[in-house]
């Protein structure tokens, strides 16, 4: 499957896809489970909102990218639904 290259070619069924063909992350995409995370500690929090802000230099700092919020990855169970 195509990785897509710009925002219009992002839609639900490219994602599905991306998915189910085990795709995790590339040097331009990256699946994160929500953008506010919902940690009970602080510091866990502090932590996964700095591992977003580091994807996002990397991003700026190289070739561009995206980030798919609301995609929580478990290779295991994808792959076992295939």
């Amino acid at each position: 499957m195509m990785i897509p290259g710009t925002l219009d070619e992002w839609d639900y069924d490219r994602i599905r896809q991306l998915v189910i063909d085990g795709y995790c992350e590339t040097d331009t995409f990256d699946f994160k489970p929500t953008l506010k995370p919902v940690f009970g500690d602080p510091k866990k929090r502090d932590e996964y909102n700095e591992r977003i802000l580091n994807i996002v230099c990397a991003f700026a700092n190289t070739y561009g990218g995206f980030i798919v919020f609301g995609i929580l990855m478990f290779l295991s169970l994808v792959l076992l639904f295939q």
